[in-house]
């Protein structure tokens, strides 16, 4: 299945590199109708999560007044849920169902045999690492983590900080070790800075619910 994907995707590379004459360009062009096909799935899952931050002082109010009930306390969250029309298992489903397309995306870029050296912008090679478009994508990576974190508690605040920076630095030393080619890191980059586009206009449109 991952095979037949990334050999899609790498159709709609060429493509668009037909149509742009720069594989810089066409990474983005095809990382972004990506994210265009996945945005229904995305806008759910970053709303179920955002509300269920949101009403975690509530929810930590029906445990305490039905803590020796499990039943009732139990039946209580699940009417807070539907007032707020949360569904809980869109929170990983939309995942599993998006994994597949990126996880082929990310192993088409990594592997991809270009028909020409690809440049874009200052980087001369894209299939080698770049140390500036690594530490832009480690600096996206981290405010995408903040603006997750913004309906949180006061205590679910500081927890969200120190995993949001271990996951960037965790991020980070992975690219740097396995020295991944800049194509992948532009993918990431771009793939990031359309999720927290996505981020800050789900939480625009829920703040007030």
């Amino acid at each position: 299945m991952i095979n037949a994907l990334a050999n899609g995707l790498g159709y709609l590379l060429e493509l668009f590199y037909s149509w742009t004459g720069n594989y810089g360009i066409a990474i983005i062009f095809l990382v972004i109708l990506v994210r265009i096909i996945l945005y229904p799935l995305t806008h759910a899952q970053l709303r179920n999560i955002f509300l269920q931050q949101k009403i975690q002082p509530e929810i930590k109010k029906i445990q305490e007044k039905f803590k020796d009930d499990p039943q009732e306390m139990n039946k209580q969250i699940m009417i807070l849920y539907q007032q707020y029309k949360i569904n809980p298992m869109m929170g990983c489903l939309p995942l599993l169902i998006q994994f597949p397309i990126l996880i082929a995306l990310y192993q088409l870029l990594l592997h991809y045999k270009y028909t020409v050296t690809p440049s874009f912008l200052w980087m001369t090679d894209l299939t080698k690492p770049d140390y500036l478009l690594l530490i832009i994508m480690a600096v996206v990576t981290y405010f995408s983590g903040v603006l997750s974190s913004l309906s949180s508690t006061p205590e679910q605040k500081r927890q969200q900080q120190i995993m949001n920076i271990f996951t960037t630095l965790l991020f980070t030393g992975m690219f740097l070790l396995y020295k991944v080619p800049a194509g992948v890191m532009l993918y990431w980059l771009v793939s990031s800075l359309f999720q927290l586009l996505q981020q800050y206009m789900v939480f625009r449109l829920h703040k007030e619910v």
